[in-house]
């Protein structure tokens, strides 16, 4: 897991850092990019199904068994157990099945279901050619009475974003300054 960070504004008032993380494929590598105050909830970054895991801040969650999380999972296409969990169909998790749409090289899915009697957006989004590898990504948000009135509309803006910045690189890994290289197991 390589990690390099970089100020973006992120409001007109408040800047706010952002990591850029790559994972090293057999091939490239996969960046993605994401704010400094996400927690990770879990990094895995061995193939052949890599994952890494974050909990996005949200004051109107605090104090509750709820949380908005994003998850990002590659998929090595050589692995036939990885082909297969990427090929899945997203399972259906509401009374209806998730409604499909396309953005850009992505295919997502949108869903309403619940936890906790809380009613969650559940976004899915698939694109089988990045760099050398598949990649999936979901993010799960709470409805919660103390959400922002725009939150929705915010995490939707928000995972788009986070889609637009995964980008896969083929070739040699070569590693750039300011780098910090954790790798697993170390």
């Amino acid at each position: 897991m390589l990690g390099t960070r970089r100020a973006t504004a992120r409001t007109r008032v408040t800047a706010h850092v952002r990591q850029t993380l790559k994972i090293v494929t057999p091939g490239g590598y996969v960046a993605f990019v994401v704010a400094d105050d996400w927690v990770v909830l879990s990094m895995q970054s061995k193939l052949p199904m890599a994952t890494a895991a974050f909990q996005i801040p949200n004051s109107a969650d605090a104090g509750t068994p709820e949380s908005t999380n994003l998850l990002l999972r590659l998929y090595d296409p050589k692995s036939e157990s990885a082909r297969a969990a990427f090929d899945s169909a997203v399972k259906s998790y509401g009374t209806q099945p998730p409604v499909r749409t396309e953005f850009g090289s992505w295919t997502l899915y949108q869903q309403e279901s619940s936890q906790n009697d809380v009613p969650y957006t559940i976004l899915d989004a698939k694109s089988s050619n990045v760099g050398d590898v598949s990649v999936s990504a979901r993010l799960a948000w709470p409805h919660l009475k103390q959400n922002p009135a725009d939150y929705d509309a915010r995490m939707a803006a928000l995972f788009r974003s986070f889609l637009t910045n995964v980008e896969g690189k083929l070739g040699a890994y070569v590693p750039q300054p300011g780098e910090v290289t954790r790798r697993p197991g170390a």
